[in-house]
């Protein structure tokens, strides 16, 4: 017969953590600074992660009818981009710490540069919602402003995160592992929060700015689009990359945002928004402040002084001791 299982705690450790400290309350941690920090990472998760669904139905439809391959290419190289940017970024949050200002600026570059990615991809244009004239979204709806898009993407990603949660910890006591616990939580619901509603908005933006049905896939090529200047197909698709396609518009939503947000993030910045005042104690148990100090604590200890060995007198030195006459009754 198999050998029985290990022990449960050998899978999940029975430890728990240890701390004299009290959960910090969310009314002491969300602090303003605090809230746009969360609120950058779930908007720069989301940003990103709306391309999953909606990328496919851009790259593998005219002009580019990109495979399925191709368009994994795209993925990883904006990946490998951020790896890369990640390096400087990480280099300037270490060479600034404890700067908020620095950090925010810092991520607002990042939105600013996913706002550029979308405006490229998209191509930017208000075709999608509703305007006539596509000359400025033709002339972007080429294969070089594509792939510089993606690279974009990359620096975008590397900038709006990786200076957050070094925002978020400015000013907290190390020694707090409650408190850090509490932020280090936050962090990462806000982080896993964005990603899983970025899917979601890509595809709701996508499919509520299409009037126009792009063809995509092997329905963009021949036998179905023989004439890639074709404006319909055998399949009621659009062979021709034609305005309102959905992705134009959304993409273009998107870039408005992103853009919006950075700006906030740079007012925030010049006006050096902290929020530091309202954090919980950095001493004490349970919201219990740090006891003023008087002036016997800061007086300093007394030190007896030794007596040299050369000056301490030998029993042969004494003085002898005369009796006094003691009164008789």
């Amino acid at each position: 017969p198999p050998p029985p299982p290990p022990p449960l705690p050998l899978y999940m450790p029975n430890e728990h953590l240890q701390s004299d400290s009290a959960s910090a309350p969310l009314s002491k941690v969300l602090s303003p600074s605090v809230i746009l920090g969360l609120l950058s990472v779930a908007l720069s998760g989301t940003s990103v992660a709306t391309l999953d669904p909606t990328l496919s139905y851009r790259l593998a439809a005219a002009p580019f009818r990109l495979s399925s391959g191709m368009i994994s290419l795209f993925f990883m190289y904006s990946s490998i981009v951020y790896t890369v940017v990640s390096i400087p970024v990480g280099w300037m949050v270490d060479r600034f710490q404890n700067n908020s200002r620095v950090f925010k600026l810092i991520t607002s570059i990042g939105f600013f540069f996913l706002a550029l990615t979308f405006f490229l991809i998209a191509p930017f244009g208000f075709s999608g919602w509703g305007a006539d004239d596509t000359s400025f979204e033709t002339g972007l709806n080429n294969m070089p402003a594509t792939a510089f898009a993606m690279v974009l993407k990359g620096f975008g990603s590397a900038f709006s995160n990786n200076a957050v949660y070094p925002d978020l910890v400015v000013g907290l006591p190390e020694d707090d592992v409650m408190l850090q616990a509490t932020i280090s939580g936050l962090w990462n619901a806000a982080y896993a929060a964005g990603w899983a509603l970025g899917p979601v908005t890509g595809g709701v933006l996508y499919d509520g700015f299409q009037v126009n049905q792009l063809c995509v896939g092997k329905d963009a090529n021949a036998p179905n689009c023989a004439d890639h200047d074709s404006v319909t197909s055998a399949q009621g698709c659009s062979c021709k990359w034609l305005p309102d396609n959905g992705f134009d518009g959304f993409g273009t939503a998107i870039a408005v945002i992103c853009a919006a947000y950075g700006l906030v993030l740079g007012l925030a910045a010049a006006f050096n928004i902290g929020g530091k005042d309202q954090l919980p104690p950095q001493h004490g148990e349970r919201g219990e402040g740090v006891q003023p100090l008087d002036a016997q604590s800061m007086a300093p200890p007394t030190v007896a002084t030794p007596i040299p060995p050369s000056s301490t007198p030998s029993s042969g030195d004494l003085p002898a001791l005369t009796p006094t006459a003691q009164p008789t009754a």
